[in-house]
């Protein structure tokens, strides 16, 4: 089907079928879209003689035809959201209203005090009436031949033991800390990075040379490598023709997500040219996890030859130490082979022969590897904007390193493993990486309010059934100031009936619970004590000093959804990878701030001499001002224009 859609598409054609097709649309939304489309509104008495008004969320568009209000949307998220609730929830005194952003409806609060339980019922409403597989496959679409929850590659039994799985690796952190060990030290090895081509590098003085990168940019390798081989398979990660494969298709994947290519039906999505080369990229993808299921037998049979001449009890243990680690792809292609051999008269068959002849199942199980390290890379962004945020504030970068050299003081005179490695280069010891996972609370404070102040401004859900919401009570126009002593009669009930369909959507803004002031005092600075325990926070004090209030938990309705903190979602659906989203975002940062931070072992002067000396070399810094977040993008927010950091190291022999 793929196949077709990428070589057998008439472009002429193509066209003449996409011109028409957009003038019949035209015409339809421009006799349809209005500026303000208002709701229908009926009433009727409850038992106590109060009056409900019973209404559908008011339409807020454009002239534009089709469009909607797409483009002041997009222009600038935060801004256009802020003058619409307002308008709303103070002009029109409404609790819900509706967006027109190309052919979707998306239906939000017009403020927090409208319906203060929004969050409980919209993290928690069961899948049939509003969906969150649906909006995931929605997004997807563009370059998977189906819907990745709905293709059912692996029974009930494997989903419950990858959950088991992905609970399992939060508790026990030496499997995945040994591989975020391996690849900080392969990245960052300056031989690696002066091969990049987003590095500049120039020749200072005294020896030294600096380089300038983009984080969001220079990121991006690294953080793709490390989920792909922690979680999917580890031949991703430590395999250079597998590593290579798939940072080359990856990027395509992601730019195959088209925005726009969204909004129009399947048949036009192929006329983008990033499309059709993500769905390529997709195909190779699918040809890059046969190759390494193809290893895994070779390897799997050299094995067995090999552990002839072993003992019993060391390939018990090896087993079991394999069992530990998460390993998605076994568990997919354990079970896919199992349904496989089904057909073949109970003979194991090969992998070319399943990719061959199961195409399908097998297409579908690369999907969903391909969904979890896709989830996975937005660990770059929150990564690369903890590092700007703690370099754009002197007292968070302090403070930052004085917990990693307190960490590494307190393990390296009680571990001899830790001593061969000096302070700069601690992230490259497995034992300190652990540690410093589990100890280092101010950088996962850092993490965190990052994620608060730059996370994106919607979350979705399709609505798939009728559905009402009550709003607060509103006060009749004929009386619309009281006081808090007259009686309640002179007050309305609100119900809004959602908007149901297969454009129709309701959404949660994590950005306004993440600056209300009133849960988040002083909600546009950096503050990550924000999320440290009152224990630690005072710690850091000075005797006399008082503590400031930097997070109101007192909010009843927010108790059970992180006190309206939302970069993790909620509910059933909340992100089983935080905690590992966590720990490799602050283990990132970590890495750059103490091997760039300072002083630096290197090479002597002198020509004949190897030994090392201490130099001292500046920390690394913004090179580049801090632009205001841009939230038009997808998910986490990134600078209007590129950031950039500067790191010196020092001189070698070898320098030229």
């Amino acid at each position: 089907m793929i196949d077709h859609l990428l070589l057998g598409v008439d472009v002429s054609t193509a066209l003449t079928v996409i011109i028409i097709g957009l003038i019949v649309m035209t015409i339809i939304f421009f006799l349809k879209t209005k500026r303000k489309n208002p709701s229908m509104v009926s009433s009727k008495t409850n038992h106590h003689g109060k009056i409900m008004l019973l209404k559908t969320p008011p339409i807020i568009s454009s002239k534009i035809p089709f469009l909607g209000c797409a483009l002041d949307y997009l222009q600038d998220p935060i801004s256009f959201l802020d003058r619409v609730q307002y308008e709303q929830s103070h002009v029109h005194r409404e609790g819900l209203f509706t967006l027109k952003l190309a052919n979707k409806y998306i239906t939000m609060i017009s403020s927090m005090e409208a319906i203060p339980n929004f969050p409980q019922f919209f993290y928690n409403t069961s899948e049939e009436d509003i969906s969150f597989y649906n909006v995931f496959n929605d997004f997807f679409q563009t370059i998977l031949p189906f819907n990745v929850i709905e293709m059912e590659t692996f029974s009930g039994k494997s989903m419950k033991k990858l959950k088991m799985m992905q609970h399992k690796i939060i508790p026990k952190l030496e499997d995945y800390v040994e591989i975020i060990s391996f690849q900080l030290q392969r990245f960052f090895n300056v031989e690696n990075l002066s091969k990049k081509k987003d590095i500049q590098w120039v020749h200072e003085q005294s020896h030294h040379r600096s380089f300038q990168f983009d984080p969001m940019q220079l990121f991006t390798e690294l953080v793709l490598l490390i989920n792909a081989s922690s979680i999917v398979a580890k031949e991703l990660g430590t395999i250079e023709e597998f590593r290579e494969r798939l940072l080359q298709l990856f990027p395509k994947m992601n730019d195959g997500l088209e925005g726009i290519a969204l909004s129009l039906p399947s048949a036009f999505q192929v006329l983008f040219p990033n499309v059709r080369a993500g769905r390529k990229a997709f195909l190779d993808f699918t040809t890059l996890i046969r190759d390494i299921l193809i290893a895994r037998d070779d390897q799997e049979e050299q094995q067995k030859n090999h552990q002839r001449e072993q003992h019993t009890e060391e390939i018990d243990d090896g087993e079991e130490n394999s069992n530990e680690r998460l390993d998605v792809l076994k568990i997919l292609s354990t079970e896919l082979r199992a349904c496989s051999q089904v057909s073949t008269n109970g003979q194991t068959p090969s992998w070319n022969e399943i990719f061959q002849k199961h195409s399908e199942s097998f297409q579908s199980m690369c999907a969903k590897l391909f969904v979890m390290i896709y989830a996975g890379s937005t660990v770059c962004k929150s990564s690369a904007y903890t590092l700007l945020s703690v370099l754009n504030h002197e007292h968070c970068h302090v403070k930052y390193m004085n917990e990693i050299h307190h960490i590494y003081t307190k393990i390296s005179s009680t571990s001899t493993d830790c001593v061969a490695f000096d302070l700069p280069s601690s992230f490259f010891n497995k034992e300190f990486v652990l540690h410093y996972a589990r100890q280092a609370e101010y950088a996962e404070s850092c993490v965190k309010e990052t994620l608060r102040r730059f996370t994106g401004p919607l979350v979705l859900r399709k609505v798939m059934k009728p559905l009402t919401l009550q709003s607060h009570l509103i006060k009749k126009q004929s009386q619309p100031h009281t006081t808090k002593n007259e009686d309640d009669s002179d007050l309305t009930e609100c119900y809004y009936q959602l908007p149901m369909g297969a454009n129709h959507f309701l959404a949660l803004s994590p950005y306004h619970y993440h600056h209300c002031s009133k849960i988040f005092p002083n909600p546009y600075e950096f503050i990550p004590e924000r999320f440290m325990t009152s224990s630690s926070a005072a710690a850091d004090m000075k005797s006399g000093e008082k503590q400031e209030t930097f997070r109101e938990e007192s909010i009843p309705t927010l108790h059970s959804f992180n006190q309206g903190f939302h970069a993790f979602s909620a509910g059933k659906h909340v992100c089983l990878g935080a905690k590992i989203a966590t720990i490799q975002s602050k283990c990132i940062v970590g890495c750059m701030l103490s091997l760039f931070g300072g002083s630096r072992r290197g090479f002597s002067s002198n020509e004949g001499s190897s030994e090392h000396v201490r130099q001292s070399i500046p920390p690394l810094r913004l090179a580049t001002p801090l632009e205001e977040p841009d939230y038009s993008v997808i998910g986490i927010a990134k600078p209007k224009k590129p950031c950039y950091v500067k790191c010196y190291v020092c001189g070698t022999r070898n320098d030229s």
